[in-house]
């Protein structure tokens, strides 16, 4: 008994000593350097959520304590709608969905540490028809220090094709709106070889829309609020040509008007 009683002491001043079982210098690296998102194309989110960055705390607690000005947007938008999520083909990012304590409005957060792609996103996939005529409107505020610039993306078709508009710069510490005009010829995609002179194409058949954050790989902080998109009604699907169909034959007694011949 006392010879069990000795060994149990004895591990124990081992393990309060440091001399218990240690980690790999692999699980160690695992551990302070989590996996980056997989990288996906466009026009598709990633699986692998980001890990979760502590900053966006701070936001949300000087929101909560009124430390941040109230955003002057009165009714909730498409910032509201469900399926944003941060982008898994950019730099790693946290969005957050948050509600005003006074109004009840919804609002996001959208935040990074950086990186070296120098952009971060938030993707909404839906399916929306946008007017000829018209624009892309968000109220954004700029937590931090330094200037931040903004864009809007949008994929089109089948085939996903990506359009990007020109990037806006946003102030530090106020509430900015930015607006894209649909109509203006001042988009990039790759068959402008990536020049800000196309018009959007096939703007009926949207699939989705981001907003990215140019970061310049620092740390930036943005609340967005109050996202709009001009829409307009979907187009009638076009009539196929060919034969009309065959008419039904009729059911049920024949007409009395007509003569009846012996084999009705």
């Amino acid at each position: 008994m006392r010879t069990c009683l000795s060994l149990i002491a004895a591990a124990a001043l081992c393990v309060a000593a440091g001399c218990g079982p240690r980690k790999s210098e692999a699980g160690k690296k695992r551990a302070s350097n989590p996996p980056k998102p997989s990288r996906v194309p466009p026009g598709k989110t990633s699986k692998a959520a980001p890990e979760e960055m502590p900053h966006y705390r701070k936001v949300i607690h000087d929101l909560v304590h009124e430390r941040i000005p109230g955003s002057p947007v009165k009714k909730d938008g498409l910032e509201a709608a469900a399926g944003w999520k941060a982008a898994g083909w950019e730099d790693a990012a946290t969005y957050k969905r948050l509600r005003e304590k006074k109004t009840g409005l919804v609002m996001f957060f959208l935040g990074t540490e950086g990186g070296e792609k120098g952009k971060c996103a938030a993707v909404l996939t839906r399916n929306l028809c946008l007017a000829p005529k018209g624009s892309i409107k968000a109220t954004i505020f700029n937590y931090d220090s330094k200037p931040a610039k903004v864009a809007f993306a949008l994929w089109f078709s089948n085939g996903w094709v990506y359009y990007e508009s020109k990037p806006r710069t946003l102030e530090p510490g106020r509430w900015q709106q930015v607006e894209v005009d649909l109509a203006a010829g001042e988009f990039k995609t790759a068959s402008t070889k990536w020049k800000y002179t196309a018009r959007l194409w096939k703007r009926e058949d949207t699939r989705q829309i981001a907003l990215l954050l140019y970061h310049q790989g620092r740390p930036a902080r943005l609340l967005v609020d109050g996202i709009t998109v001009d829409q307009a009604p979907r187009p009638k699907p076009a009539r196929k040509k060919g034969p009309p169909p065959p008419r039904a034959r009729r059911s049920g007694p024949p007409p009395k008007n007509r003569p009846v011949s012996k084999g009705e």
